[in-house]
């Protein structure tokens, strides 16, 4: 059955997603439910400043599960900002997006649509244009996102997902309360996308590889999600794991403080 356990094998004296007692003195906490399990969640928490939302930033590796637990988050009403949907919108026929991939890009953008298969032929493989591409598309991202954090701030939602397959690479969890990594084995992982795209193992490989290791989000994440089974078991983890703790720690108010988060986007917007 899925259960929690730490990184570094070190209890804590009180709960996971409980505010640390200030006697506690430790400089990196790590948390263990249940022994014996294999399917882990890490935490490595902080304290945080009060205000009115938790953001969670949600991210993972090329066929880990990344979109299964969005969809599942949705299913339980929680607010989920989609990167990858902001993507899509500021990408349709005619915006002021499309226009800019076109002067950097010729020929991507046909009869005033984004050609996205010629776009990602363009820049696979060549670390150049790729990050030609991020400087194009992270003002109208930072922006886009902006707005869309704000809206549930003002709101005052309390619990807000991030999903975001850049999380790291553009520094959103800079502005996130934590940041959720969801992960498989690299034989999973391989198999996985084998099956879903329909191409050989070499092929699969250079997409994985394509994409910042997965070892080194696991590195800079809170909670790391192992995702190795079966979708019922990931259902039954975040059912019991992890929405509870979040939903728990949104109502104690934790956030970073307004202030952080104004200045966090004031410097993505400056320097995007």
């Amino acid at each position: 059955s899925a259960c929690i356990r730490a990184k570094r094998c070190k209890e804590l004296p009180f709960e996971p997603f409980q505010e640390r007692p200030a006697s506690y003195q430790s400089g990196e906490d790590r948390c263990t439910i249940g022994k014996g399990c294999k399917t882990p969640v890490q935490h490595s928490w902080q304290q945080q400043p009060k205000t009115e939302m938790l953001l969670v930033g949600l991210t993972g590796g090329i066929a880990t599960g990344k979109s299964t637990v969005t969809a599942w988050f949705r299913t339980k009403n929680v607010a989920v900002i989609d990167c990858d949907q902001l993507v899509h919108d500021l990408q349709k026929p005619g915006t002021r997006c499309t226009r800019a991939l076109d002067r950097a890009f010729p020929g991507v953008v046909k009869n005033g649509a984004l050609d996205r298969a010629a776009l990602g032929a363009a820049i696979f493989g060549d670390a150049a244009k790729r990050r030609k591409l991020d400087a194009v598309m992270r003002p109208f991202i930072a922006k886009t996102l902006i707005q869309a954090i704000g809206y549930h701030f003002c709101m005052g939602t309390s619990l807000v997902i991030l999903d975001a397959p850049l999380l790291f690479e553009f520094k959103l969890d800079k502005i996130c309360a934590l940041s959720i990594v969801v992960a498989a084995a690299p034989e999973t992982q391989l198999k996985r996308v084998v099956a879903r795209d329909a191409i050989d193992e070499e092929a699969a490989k250079k997409r994985i590889n394509a994409q910042m290791p997965l070892a080194l989000k696991l590195d800079r994440c809170d909670v790391a999600l192992q995702n190795d089974t079966s979708k019922v078991a990931l259902h039954a983890l975040l059912e019991r794991g992890v929405l509870p703790r979040l939903q728990k720690r949104a109502r104690r108010r934790y956030f970073v403080s307004l202030p952080g988060f104004i200045f966090v986007a004031v410097l993505i917007y400056t320097f995007s």
